[in-house]
């Protein structure tokens, strides 16, 4: 895939084109704005993305009423029928409002055989996952019509196709530049969402996890104090020859500050990771 900054000037390059902004605008589900002193073939169009970015029915109806009275054949192909954006626009409102195929069907019949025609001949069969399809125009046709059918493998195979295409924008087939910029938007919103979820709630279980490690260590050591305490109290009792001379020797360690815990105190750290390391947990595995 080209660098961001590209992208960046592509906009900017097809921000006076009024087609293009249109359809970038019904990819992106923002609100469409047309010129006025249209002819019919425009209007339609406008109106049709129009209608599907207010999720209007009625506003559909009324256009693709219009569009479908024409009826092309192969030995009189209107103009309107290879105008990718126009017969996108159609398919999305055809499905997205549920109408009969058999119109949108004929035109795609008699279109030149291309990739674009062969995935807008999937599309309305729901064969997503052809070989033959641009992968990027299914996810953004899926995009405005079924999220929810957008697969993994399907963003997989749409991502290999978008970055091999390293000069898509000096192609001069801008209505697949955009489904591609729409798709890899969309692709990297869709990982980050999913792998920020996934490394919060890995961060809130280790948050957990590490507490409750604390806390199994600080019982541990606490009993294996009380049992040095234990300990060494039932052995002066059964050996009263050497009490004194533990006295004297704790004598001399209070001197210099220091207490029978101060040679312990890294057993508890140790405790922590032997339990954690037990549980399968390595710090060396952190993010």
């Amino acid at each position: 895939m080209v660098p961001l900054e590209n992208r960046s000037l592509y906009r900017q390059s097809i921000a006076g084109n009024s087609v293009l902004t249109a359809f970038s605008n019904l990819l992106s589900q923002q609100l469409v704005h047309y010129p006025e002193d249209l002819n019919e073939i425009d209007k339609i169009y406008y109106g049709i993305i129009e209608a599907i970015s207010t999720d209007s029915a009625n506003r559909f109806d009324i256009h693709y009423q219009a569009i479908s009275r024409r009826t092309p054949t192969r030995d009189s192909i209107s103009p309107f029928v290879h105008n990718d954006y126009l017969i996108f626009a159609i398919i999305v409102g055809v499905i997205k409002f549920s109408y009969d195929k058999s119109w949108i069907e004929k035109i795609i019949d008699i279109r030149t055989r291309n990739n674009t025609t062969i995935t807008f001949e999937n599309i309305i069969k729901e064969n997503y996952y052809s070989k033959s399809n641009i992968a990027a125009v299914i996810i953004s046709f899926l995009n405005l019509t079924k999220k929810t059918a957008v697969s993994k493998p399907l963003q997989d195979e749409a991502y290999r196709e978008i970055t091999k295409e390293s000069a898509i924008f000096e192609q001069g087939n801008d209505f697949i530049a955009l489904c591609f910029i729409n798709a890899y938007n969309s692709i990297i919103l869709s990982r980050e969402m999913v792998d920020t979820a996934h490394y919060d709630a890995l961060l809130k279980f280790e948050t957990k996890f590490i507490k409750r490690t604390n806390i199994i260590a600080v019982i541990l050591y606490n009993l294996l104090l009380l049992f040095l305490i234990y300990g060494i109290y039932k052995t002066l009792n059964l050996f009263p020859q050497i009490k004194q001379s533990f006295s004297d020797a704790i004598g001399i360690i209070g001197l210099i500050g220091l207490t029978i815990s101060n040679f312990i105190t890294g057993i508890k750290p140790a405790f922590e990771k032997i339990i954690q390391k037990l549980l399968g947990y390595s710090n060396a595995a952190k993010p």
